[in-house]
């Protein structure tokens, strides 16, 4: 196929669904029960195992599919096998040789990847991984982008299984969180432009968010789900958003109320990761979770909702809230909208008290008393003693009469 376009494992079902509906063939091959699996599989009646005609049929029809077949499990696992028997099960360079070795036997055209960065420590790590990775593609003529992102910023609002499909539907309606609508459009508008379905990376961006606003990529993953065992009740449940009838279950919520006015600043993803595997019974099907209820740049006040916690238990330890509150970094700032009050109400005295808490040695009183000096100052300046000697002085006496005071400049000789 020459439209083929192969992923890397994160944001699978979202940026699949809408390539495939811009007309691309995505398939999205796994090994067995990968993450990605397991949160489809929360999806009552969804089937991964696939058989090569399935998988065909499906790239044909609705452009993708998601999904495992024996066959290559086989294969994988006597790869696998071979290479811890020599002592090659971690070595960087043949993971490389094999994972592509599969992209180039699919008849890829077009290879896509979000390398992951957890720290400053291991950025130079991941710029290895993206050099030898579009190295390799050039050589197996494989167009290629790798972009390397902060592994720390939430890709998400939501995590936990049940919660991820949930947002999935938000984002593919065109009602997902704007960080992460904004993401995807720039990801898949990098594929479109490589692809040559785009002119520019503006353009391509465009194309996306233009197919995610008008809700035109959920038909296509609902479609998906019915190739693939789900059932047309279950498919109608999610277009319409009744969550609670298709994930039956017994969830609890509690909120995590902000502390301090202020600005989103950063939402550490892997710390609340953390929290949702230690504390929280980890990822599964029983639908507990993290939902994040804010944006990095979002304006809470005291009391603001900042995530909700989904809970199996009766009740959530404090800790637990507060660990959640400590990955939310919040800088405080005081919201004030007034810039000057002017006011004509206020006694003079009340003014003389203010300025002498502020410290202040000259009272309003002393101010204009030496306002007064300086004007009577430049009034007897005008004296004869003050002025040159060819300049004529006029002064007037008490009586009226003016008096005329001529003095001859002097000569220098």
């Amino acid at each position: 196929t020459t439209n083929m376009i192969m992923l890397q494992k994160q944001w699978y079902q979202r940026r699949v669904r809408v390539l495939a509906q811009l007309g691309f063939k995505v398939p999205s091959i796994h090994v067995g029960n990968s993450v990605e699996l397991e949160k489809l599989k929360c999806i009552p009646g969804f089937n991964a195992e696939l058989t090569m005609e399935q998988m065909n049929s499906m790239l044909e029809n609705i452009g993708c599919f998601a999904g495992y077949s024996q066959d290559m499990n086989l294969v994988e696992s006597k790869m696998t096998s071979i290479m811890k028997s020599v002592g090659t099960l971690q070595s960087e360079q043949l993971d490389l040789a094999r994972f592509f070795s599969l992209v180039s036997a699919c008849g890829t055209s077009y290879y896509f990847s979000d390398v992951k960065c957890s720290s400053v420590k291991k950025k130079e790590a991941a710029f290895k991984q993206a050099n030898d990775v579009t190295n390799l593609t050039k050589e197996l003529g494989i167009k290629c982008r790798v972009q390397i992102s902060d592994a720390t910023v939430p890709y998400s609002r939501m995590l936990g299984y049940q919660l991820e499909i949930r947002d999935v539907i938000d984002i593919l309606s065109g009602e997902g969180s704007p960080d992460v609508v904004d993401v995807l459009g720039l990801q898949c508008g990098h594929i479109l432009q490589m692809s040559g379905k785009a002119e520019s990376l503006k353009e391509g961006e465009k194309m996306v968010l233009d197919a995610l606003s008008s809700g035109e990529c959920l038909p296509r993953f609902l479609e998906m789900l019915e190739y693939q065992g789900v059932s047309r009740d279950i498919t109608t449940k999610l277009r319409e958003r009744k969550f609670d009838e298709v994930f039956p279950s017994e969830i609890k919520q509690t909120k995590v109320e902000c502390r301090t006015a202020g600005i989103v600043r950063d939402i550490r993803i892997d710390n609340l990761e953390r929290v949702l595997t230690n504390r929280l019974g980890g990822y599964g099907s029983s639908g507990q979770g993290i939902e994040l209820c804010v944006d990095i740049g979002t304006r809470v006040n005291v009391g603001s909702c900042l995530a909700i916690i989904h809970h199996t238990d009766d009740t959530v330890q404090n800790k637990t809230i507060s660990m959640i509150d400590r990955a939310i970094e919040i800088e405080k700032i005081r919201f004030n909208r007034i810039m000057r009050t002017f006011r004509n109400d206020e006694k003079r005295q009340d003014r003389r008290k203010r300025s002498s808490k502020s410290g202040s040695k000259d009272t309003p009183d002393k101010e204009e008393e030496k306002t007064e000096e300086k004007k009577e100052g430049v009034n007897s300046s005008t004296s004869s003693d003050s002025v040159p000697k060819d300049y004529v002085v006029v002064v007037k006496s008490e009586n009226g009469e003016e008096e005329r005071t001529v003095t001859e400049k002097k000569d220098e000789n």
